[in-house]
């Protein structure tokens, strides 16, 4: 409905489905692999290196599927209005390092909301 130029838009019933909350948590997290078969620990003193200027931390750990591969995750600290640049600038650096598998990007959405710890990480 229309009332001169303000709309009135239907009230969503409790019971319809609820999209996904953007909040600005689970914004701060993804998680993706990288063909790793040494220590994770040098994996991500070598990724933080190269992302030094930016407030993220990285944690790796083996997959635990798959030989020769790391599950990693990335989590951004810094403020949310600088997310988007920074976190794009972080895949860029990532696509340049041979060891990444890539398609992290596709699990942005799915960042989880906690803080990622060595033993279990996940998304």
């Amino acid at each position: 409905m229309e009332y001169g130029n303000v709309q009135i838009l239907p009230v969503r019933p409790e019971s319809a489905p609820q999209p996904p909350a953007a909040t600005g948590d689970n914004l701060r997290y993804a998680e993706f692999e990288c063909r790793w078969a040494g220590d994770p620990t040098v994996l991500e003193d070598v990724i933080l290196a190269r992302v030094d200027w930016g407030p993220f931390e990285v944690t790796c750990r083996p997959h635990p599927r798959t030989e020769n591969k790391c599950l990693c995750t990335v989590f951004y600290f810094g403020p949310l209005r600088e997310r988007p640049h920074l976190m794009a600038s972080f895949w860029h650096v990532m696509e340049r390092f041979p060891f990444y598998l890539g398609d992290a990007r596709k699990t942005e959405h799915r960042m989880r909301a906690h803080q990622p710890s060595k033993e279990s990480v996940s998304a």
